[in-house]
């Protein structure tokens, strides 16, 4: 009898950390309580560091599968580059904020679509490596830094050198945390561009993700547990005293730290740890929908929030709830369609 190997849990989690995302970009609760937004917020980080994780472990569980590192990595590539343009494209013609929807809406469809185009054409213009790195819209830059990590693992696996990949990762991270949450600090250093460093990111979490798939890491329950409560409260404790004692708000500027590392690998341990999750219930099925829920919500976030103040607070708080109901519609309608299937899934 075949044995089902299929990891359930990474489909199912990959739903919940796009929910995440969205959180992270919407800020519930802000309005009414500062405390229970960042710790909301607090607990979603480790979306981002779960998909990369994820990227890593099956980019290396498929190369020891299936033995083509170089058509693997091809495919991949390739798959990435035309959903970050395609999508880069279309963010020409979507407003970033709540004010230019509010001025494109004056000037009726055409008029504002021209308006958003123009106002993102001066961005670019004014940043053309903001283009290449970062496409037209901030959430784009995830791409990016998948695609660079990736060709970075892929060239030392190459290479013969794999085993060396964390030693240039770790340090890259903790550049990425000194620009970051920890720029506040005597240690920190101030750039303007930090969108730049998604690869600063993205390598530790990748590197993690190959070594575990390496490693063939089978981790309990519990194990998974302790390192996801060890590190969601460091991660934690570094929030509460960079915001005490040097005032960083976590609210204007991206949060991941230290502790991030930790809370995000426990998540993914989680997920081995529990490979069923899901399954019984189909829940897991809605992580097909992850991608094109993640590219997609960023149309919805300034038209969530040009309304949020008309809403009453309870209700208005929902507001992550409809961006996701909205984002996954639009993600199936575009499975329908065949030549946009690719780019959502």
């Amino acid at each position: 009898m075949k044995t089902d190997s299929h990891i359930y849990s990474i489909d199912s989690l990959r739903f919940v950390a796009v929910f995440g995302v969205i959180c992270l970009h919407f800020h519930p609760f802000e309005t009414i309580s500062y405390p229970i937004s960042v710790l909301i917020e607090q607990l979603m980080y480790f979306a981002i560091p779960f998909f990369f994780i994820t990227s890593g472990y099956l980019f290396r569980k498929k190369i020891v599968d299936e033995g083509k590192i170089s058509g693997r990595y091809s495919k991949f590539i390739k798959r990435l580059a035309i959903v970050f343009f395609a999508w880069s494209f279309i963010y020409l013609f979507v407003p970033e904020t709540p004010l230019i929807l509010t001025q494109a809406k004056s000037q009726g469809l055409i008029g504002g679509l021209h308006m958003v185009f123009d106002i993102n054409l001066d961005k670019i213009a004014a940043e053309p490596l903001y283009l290449f790195m970062a496409g037209t819209s901030a959430h784009l830059w995830y791409l990016f830094a998948l695609a660079m990590t990736i060709s970075l693992l892929f060239l030392f696996i190459k290479l013969g050198i794999e085993d060396m990949f964390l030693f240039i990762a770790i340090p890259m991270y903790i550049f990425r945390v000194l620009v970051g949450p920890y720029s506040v600090t005597p240690l920190g250093i101030q750039i303007d561009f930090v969108y730049y460093l998604g690869p600063f990111l993205a390598a530790v979490f990748v590197g993690i993700g190959a070594l575990i798939a390496k490693k063939d890491f089978k981790p309990s329950r519990q194990t998974a547990v302790m390192v996801i409560l060890f590190g969601l409260g460091f991660q934690i404790a570094e929030w509460y005293l960079l915001h005490r004692i040097y005032g960083w708000d976590q609210h204007r500027h991206a949060g991941f730290s230290l502790g991030t590392v930790v809370y995000g690998t426990g998540i993914f341990l989680l997920a081995l740890s529990m490979p069923a999750m899901g399954k019984s219930t189909g829940f897991f099925r809605l992580g097909q929908f992850a991608l094109g829920i993640y590219l997609i919500h960023m149309i919805f976030v300034p038209v969530a929030h040009k309304f949020y103040g008309d809403v009453p607070k309870p209700l208005g708080e929902l507001g992550p709830f409809a961006i996701l109901a909205a984002s996954l519609l639009l993600t199936v309608f575009l499975m329908q369609l065949p030549y946009l299937r690719k780019i959502v899934i």
